[in-house]
């Protein structure tokens, strides 16, 4: 029986372009922990109409992965960092799903270190767009949107790890909603995300394996927000600062910002490395 594997959907030219751009790192990753690696690029199901991120429902019963002992799922717009990403699949139980959780993957001292007033993705892109900032949404509003109620946490399902034993059901169970209405484009999200918390089967992640940069540069560089077209220093500060965010986590998520990847290095994995940005030349 396979140990893991490693698993994605890139359908269509633009999933493809934007996987190519980090597939060297996912093959590190998978190589290095000992992984299958699955690259889907024609959907698993042709006659859905729905987004294709409602097919990672579908991938624990694929013939490369339902022998798997375990299954991890990640979106393909995420960097591997896999100089410091240690085997995801020792960090969860066989029987629960790790994801990330909104509140338990934030250690409590995260809340103290940033005073209020951090913006949310959709508060930002308003704000950039000259657009009327929407309110914050508390959890109880999101999923009520979407007709369920709240369970008392939310899950990131771009990083899933999986056991087709022990999940296979679920995301059978879970693929034959019609997904509708979706009023905030989250595909299968708030279903998947409910559902997990609901029957307790989630294990909140290391935040470090799904670190979504929209929120990193919103909390550390907002600066970025504010760009502008003459000004060639802005795509330095841009470059320094994935980068910096890179080096800090296991997988950076490029959610909802895909562009910002074009300012990404697969080779800068660490502090040391960054003298490779200056024309100097790193020790190791």
């Amino acid at each position: 029986m396979k140990k893991g594997v490693l698993v994605t959907l890139a359908v269509g030219e633009k999933h493809q372009q934007v996987f190519a751009r980090v597939r060297s790192t996912w093959e590190a990753y998978a190589e290095r922990q000992g992984y299958d690696l699955v690259v889907y690029e024609r959907p698993l199901d042709p006659d859905d109409k729905r987004s294709p991120a409602w097919q990672k429902l579908l991938i624990l019963d694929q013939p490369e992965t339902q022998d798997a002992e375990r299954v991890v799922w990640m979106d393909c717009d995420i960097a591997i960092n896999a100089l410091k990403a240690p085997d995801i699949l020792e960090a969860v139980p066989p029987e629960k799903v790790g994801a990330l959780a909104h509140q338990a993957s934030f250690p409590p001292l995260w809340s103290q270190l940033l005073a209020p007033g951090v913006p949310e993705i959709g508060q930002a892109l308003a704000w950039r767009e000259g657009r009327e900032e929407p309110k914050c949404q508390d959890r109880g509003d999101y999923y009520a949107l979407y007709g369920l109620d709240d369970p008392g946490e939310a899950a990131n399902t771009g990083v899933l790890v999986l056991s087709p034993q022990h999940h296979r059901p679920l995301f059978a169970e879970l693929y034959k909603l019609s997904g509708e209405p979706d009023p905030l484009n989250q595909y299968e999200q708030p279903y998947l995300s409910h559902a997990l918390v609901a029957r307790g089967l989630l294990h909140p992640l290391d935040r470090r394996f799904n670190r979504l940069w929209f929120d990193e540069m919103c909390a550390l560089y907002p600066f970025l927000l504010y760009q502008d077209p003459k000004d060639s220093g802005w795509e330095s500060l841009v470059h320094l600062s994935v980068q910096a965010a890179f080096t800090n986590a296991y997988a950076l998520h490029f959610a909802g910002c895909v562009q910002f990847l074009g300012y990404w290095r697969s080779d800068i994995r660490d502090w040391r490395e960054f003298s490779r940005l200056f024309g100097q030349k790193s020790d190791n």
